[in-house]
């Protein structure tokens, strides 16, 4: 009994240590699972912020900066406030240029958004922070963006204490143009062609009539204010109407259009100034002064134009030739004098001198008198123009795109924008002609991707 009873003890001794090591390793592995868990769970919550994050960014550019969803921004820190050039205007320290005039209740300055690219998530879980924004695609059609938000759950997100968790999310939108405060894809029979275009713009008693087209543009307006005060900024008076809308704000204008540098003229030798009547005929190089491309537009280079008493400018356009006037000096076509052109206002066009950084126009140009409509394209963006109304109505079908509108005071004076200007304009001259005030609108999420990051 002595002997069985020695062997009982050791026994015991074993079981114990083994059921000992059996419940240490349940426990740890209780413990890991409980670590686990929590990690799992601080992740998806890391994923949650950058959702909401997205979410508060892109709502805020929808509302308030439509006109960035065309812009990149590539933060540039991860520390303080997110900043990047695309974002922020040359004035301070970016590259941001308007490419599209703004609409009205839009935030200016763009670079007012950053101090919004991150901040508390709902809930106070933790922090989130843009970290990318790409554009693909032009401010005419729009295109696609990915936005890449960080999203980070700490114990105390006013704190510094450590990350518990992070994640990022890239999602791929739909980026649609749209009329100012006009839902996408809702039909709209305004749209945001500028039929008259300025820096400085004082009506009088100007009309611009067009339901889709006449819109009147001052860049150096504020785009803010409600259309009382852009009237009373513009100078319109009792007598003046505008059919369409009245904006303000910058946008990114083309380079004019200078005479071809192939052309087989010297066109220095054979610029002239045009002083009494005179007959100018698409395909014809009209006495020397003018040349005809391979897409039938003839360009002609004009030092300036003066007609007195009853002189007539007649231009003849016809089927798809047009006719471009480059013109160095002033142009003065008023009282009985005028400028006859019977073909598409986009058929002939007058361009001037670019714009310069003098304080005054280099070109003064009158357009009017007569008794007949000018169907015609007018960009001379350093020049001071005015129309000499008493013409037929209107005294212009066209649009007009100069540095500064001076407008008679006599409500005779008009322009009448076709509801296909800005096509026709576009199919004319180019994209970069296609100028529009318009705004954007991020849509839906096409593709997803999440990224966990280890901790």
């Amino acid at each position: 009994m002595k002997e069985e009873s020695g062997f009982i003890l050791p026994l015991i001794i074993i079981v114990g240590l083994i059921i000992g090591a059996g419940l240490m390793a349940l426990s740890a592995r209780t413990f890991a699972g409980l670590i686990g868990s929590i990690r799992q769970g601080q992740s998806r919550e890391a994923r949650e912020i950058a959702e909401s994050g997205a979410a508060i960014i892109l709502k805020e550019l929808n509302r308030n900066y439509p006109y960035l969803l065309i812009e990149d921004c590539l933060i540039t820190s991860r520390t303080g406030t997110p900043s990047c050039d695309g974002w922020k205007e040359k004035s301070a320290g970016g590259s941001f240029i308007f490419r599209t005039s703004i609409c009205p209740k839009s935030d200016a300055p763009p670079q007012n958004i950053l101090s919004k690219l991150s901040g508390i998530a709902p809930g106070a879980k933790g922090r989130y922070r843009l970290i990318s924004y790409q554009f693909t695609g032009d401010q005419h059609q729009g295109g696609t963006a990915r936005i890449r938000v960080e999203g980070e759950k700490t114990l105390n997100p006013n704190g510094n204490e450590a990350i518990r968790a992070s994640a990022y999310i890239d999602q791929e939108l739909s980026v649609l143009p749209k009329n100012c405060n006009v839902p996408v894809n809702t039909p709209s029979e305004q749209s945001g062609f500028p039929g008259l275009l300025a820096e400085k713009i004082s009506l009088g008693n100007n009309d611009i009539f067009g339901d889709v087209n006449g819109n009147v543009l001052c860049t150096t307006c504020d785009p803010n204010q409600s259309r009382t005060q852009l009237a009373a900024a513009m100078g319109l008076q009792n007598n003046g109407n505008v059919d369409g809308n009245l904006f303000g704000g910058q946008i990114a204008m083309p380079p004019v259009a200078q005479f071809p540098s192939n052309a087989p003229i010297n066109p220095e030798a054979n610029s002239s100034a045009i002083n009494g009547a005179l007959t100018l005929n698409a395909g014809s190089d009209n006495g020397g002064r003018c040349f005809t491309d391979t897409q039938s537009i003839t360009h002609c280079k004009i030092s300036s134009i003066t007609l007195k008493g009853s002189e007539t400018l007649t231009v003849n356009t016809s089927g798809s030739s047009r006719i471009q006037l480059h013109v160095d000096g002033d142009i003065t076509i008023s009282g009985n004098t005028s400028l006859i052109h019977n073909g598409s206002p986009s058929a002939l066009a007058i361009f001037g001198k670019p714009r310069s950084t003098a304080g005054t126009c280099s070109q003064n140009v009158t357009i009017g008198g007569g008794g007949s409509t000018i169907n015609i394209f007018v960009f001379m963006p350093d020049a001071c123009l005015g129309i000499n109304g008493g013409s037929g109505t209107p005294d212009i079908q066209g649009a007009v795109w100069t540095r500064e509108y001076n407008g008679s005071n006599s409500n005779n004076a008009d322009i009448r924008v076709p509801d296909n200007m800005g096509s026709i304009i576009f199919t004319s001259f180019g994209s970069g002609y296609a100028l529009g005030i318009r705004e954007f609108a991020a849509l839906g999420t096409n593709r997803w991707t999440l990224i966990q990051l280890p901790q």
